[in-house]
């Protein structure tokens, strides 16, 4: 099967500006995000796969709760060494446990099943969120879990898309021009809309989102593929699936002006 080649955002590059920054405290707050999404802190004996590790932060947080073993894998090939790198200046394995593959190609790699399967942020940006969405149920065993985060479906979504787009094909003037305008416009929707300090939104911005501002703005502007789902849409795929709903953390749909944030939810396969 020939598939369409999609010119993905190079999200590696900005994931290894990211990573030089993440110290042990940011892995312990990870782990304490991951628990709080899971329900539970209990991973030993169980098998994970961090699917689209990105900074490989994740993939770190995973190995303070003590699993017994835990797999990372992303389609970017900076992204795979910059989580080998994590891993290994904190102190965690390495050696086989990370590797190249896209969620979209199940062919490409090894089929294990996995206890937990974990994806932040990532399957909506693979060029096809179904089949991604498949694919890694498919990774799930037995009564095992499905943890994903996903871009909720706004008003605005077709315009990000296009925005993504030209963004992320740019030369990096074009880039700065269109990151500027989105900064500028943010501020003033801070000052009179919103009527709350941007420059505290800023400063405080690790310690809420767990990541640099800027860098995530960066992401947020050139992260194409895009694609988004609403919780309804979600729920009747994962029916579809044979997965029923564990937990979810989900905000009402805004006009999504500014950007589109992620719903979380863990499903368990059912039987």
């Amino acid at each position: 099967m020939i598939r369409k080649t999609v010119r993905h955002f190079s999200f590696g590059k900005n994931w290894a500006k990211f990573a030089r920054k993440i110290n042990q405290s940011d892995i312990q707050q990870a782990a304490v995000d991951i628990v709080q999404l899971l329900g539970t802190n209990d991973l030993s004996g169980k098998s994970v796969i961090d699917i689209g590790s990105g900074s490989g932060i994740h993939s770190a947080a995973f190995y303070q709760l003590k699993p017994l073993k835990v797999d990372s894998i992303d389609y970017d090939r900076d992204s795979v060494k910059t989580t080998c790198d994590l891993l290994s200046n904190n102190g965690y394995p390495v050696a086989e446990n990370v590797w190249e593959a896209n969620i979209l190609d199940l062919e490409t790699f090894h089929k294990d099943e996995y206890d937990l399967v974990y994806s932040w942020g990532v399957l909506h940006h693979t060029g096809n969120l179904n089949l991604a969405l498949e694919n890694a149920a498919k990774l799930v065993n037995e009564h095992g879990l499905l943890a994903v985060a996903l871009y909720r479906k706004t008003p605005f979504c077709k315009f990000w898309k296009i925005e993504k787009r030209i963004y992320s094909k740019s030369p990096y003037l074009v880039q700065r021009i269109i990151f500027f305008l989105y900064i500028s416009l943010l501020f003033l929707d801070f000052l009179v809309i919103k009527r709350r300090n941007f420059f505290n939104y800023v400063k405080n911005y690790k310690s809420s989102r767990g990541m640099n501002f800027f860098i995530d703005a960066h992401d947020w502007l050139g992260g194409y593929p895009y694609e988004s789902i609403s919780p309804q849409e979600l729920r009747s795929k994962m029916k579809i699936l044979r997965f029923q709903e564990s937990r979810s953390f989900t905000q009402p749909s805004g006009l999504g002006l500014f950007g589109s944030g992620c719903d979380e939810f863990v499903f368990k396969k059912s039987d």
